[in-house]
């Protein structure tokens, strides 16, 4: 997330300096919310989306709230992501996965991968058992 955040100030930076004033050169570091501050946040304003994730009412939702025109939503539900996204060892229910939203439009999904083989091997039955729903 860090070098993504810089990467696209750098270029945004770089097509305003080409291209003049109307393009935003984002401040970094971005704004990042949990997926479960974002669901507590969205459903007291009377959201009614998915349990686990985000649609595109809620990502707008979502930005037009914001103090940035780009957010990290993070720490996906397991059960949402594919099984070689990470999970953090005291929540295995959650990933260490995000998406980027920009002015309320998901831009970019990403996620530390899972890169030992006996913890994959954990969690794929359990994957294909409960797949996505």
């Amino acid at each position: 997330m860090d070098f993504q955040e810089r990467m696209l100030a750098h270029v945004l930076a770089a097509a305003a300096d080409r291209h003049g004033l109307d393009i935003t050169i984002p401040v970094v570091p971005f704004p990042r919310i949990t997926m479960t501050e974002a669901q507590r946040t969205l459903r007291a304003q009377g959201w009614d989306g998915p349990a686990a994730d985000l649609n595109p009412e809620g990502e707008r939702r979502l930005a037009a709230q914001a103090s940035h025109e780009f957010t990290f939503v993070t720490r996906y539900p397991a059960s949402v992501r594919p099984v070689y996204h990470m999970r953090p060892a005291d929540r295995p229910d959650l990933t260490l996965s995000y998406d980027l939203l920009w002015k309320g439009l998901e831009i970019t999904t990403g996620a530390q991968r899972e890169h030992r083989y006996n913890v994959l091997l954990r969690q794929a039955p359990r994957k294909v058992s409960h797949p996505n729903p």
